[in-house]
């Protein structure tokens, strides 16, 4: 059988973490955050500017990493690339392109819109005749 002082020390252990839990249950925690409510922290939809803006039209010139685009609806819009930029075809004076701005006027992207070079035939660059 269990010894008494074993049985009182066992159900005073028991008491003790009982009375220690007990806090947890009556302990509110802190005060909710009460700050602005939510109406006032809505953004007005006109106040919001595109991340990225995506231009078509026509290079007037090039220079270095600097290109002059003259939109397809008139207006001229100067911007710059750097290595991070993302280049496909070839982007010359005269080519169409579609570019991919952010706010600064800095080139995400630039894809010249002329189809691929395709030779006589259908052929492409590449096929060779095994005659």
């Amino acid at each position: 059988m269990v010894s008494g002082s074993r049985l009182i020390r066992g159900l005073a252990g028991s008491c003790f973490l009982c009375l220690g839990l007990s806090n947890c249950q009556f302990n509110p925690g802190p005060e909710p955050y009460m700050g602005w409510p939510a109406e006032a922290m809505q953004m007005d939809p006109s106040d919001r500017s595109p991340i990225t803006e995506s231009i078509k039209g026509e290079v007037l010139r090039v220079e270095g990493t600097n290109y002059l685009v003259k939109r397809e609806d008139g207006k001229e819009v100067s911007m710059y690339a750097d290595a991070t930029t993302l280049i496909i075809g070839d982007i010359s004076e005269g080519h169409k392109v579609e570019v991919v701005v952010n706010p600064q006027n800095h080139v995400v992207s630039i894809r010249s819109t002329l189809p691929p070079t395709v030779e006589p035939e259908g052929r492409s660059p590449r096929w060779r005749s095994s005659h």
